[in-house]
């Protein structure tokens, strides 16, 4: 329709985006895997065994079907919200306004949130294949489209409140020690669990 250099530029730029979001997830996925091991089975794997292991698990789910991906992304979006309300919960306590709008950084701390904003909303080059699944009913589409934009947008927007609203800019438990330290996703869960820990501590 836009011709063919245009075409050839889409392609491009979606089959980037599709590797960001997917080296993304996987990169992040699998250190949190990594940690579960440790934790639970004491033993500790090199990164990439934990990637290739998370790769396949999802990556088989995906090979032998979209209704079981169906199935699985029901199933996860629906546990997932059950703990994504426990948590908020737990973590409410250590919630500090201030650090949202009192910071002299405040520009620079929400520009931080962009990619979160990127990942949410990066999957619609799924369309086609969820139009496929739908057997093209418009009406159906339109609901999962308009549905699979707000709940990606809900959870993020309380999540980045959830981030910047109890870990500081500065000190022992701060973004300014996980970019020291060049933390990834399981260095962020693990400081905003000994934040959550102080809370409850102080609370008793």
């Amino acid at each position: 329709l836009l011709g063919r250099y245009y075409n050839a530029a889409t392609w491009v730029a979606s089959f980037l985006l599709l590797y960001m979001l997917c080296t993304a997830y996987i990169g992040g996925d699998g250190l949190l895997l990594n940690d579960i091991i440790i934790k639970y089975f004491h033993v500790k794997l090199p990164t990439w065994y934990n990637v290739v292991i998370f790769t396949f698990i999802f990556g088989f789910i995906v090979f032998i079907g979209t209704r079981w991906v169906d199935i699985m992304n029901r199933s996860l979006l629906g546990l997932k919200i059950i703990l994504f309300v426990i948590i908020f919960l737990l973590l409410m306590p250590a919630i500090h306004i201030h650090y949202l709008f009192g910071s002299h950084k405040l520009t620079m701390s929400w520009l931080m949130i962009w990619p979160f904003f990127v990942t949410a909303f990066g999957l619609h080059l799924t369309i086609p294949s969820v139009a496929n699944y739908l057997n093209n009913d418009k009406t159906s589409l339109r609901y999962a489209v308009i549905l699979g934009s707000l709940i990606p947008l809900v959870i993020y927007t309380i999540w980045i409140v959830i981030t910047l609203g109890t870990i500081p800019q500065v000190g022992k438990y701060s973004f300014h020690m996980l970019l020291t330290e060049h933390a990834s996703v399981d260095k962020l869960i693990l400081t905003m669990n000994a934040i959550q820990h102080t809370a409850l501590f102080s609370n008793v």
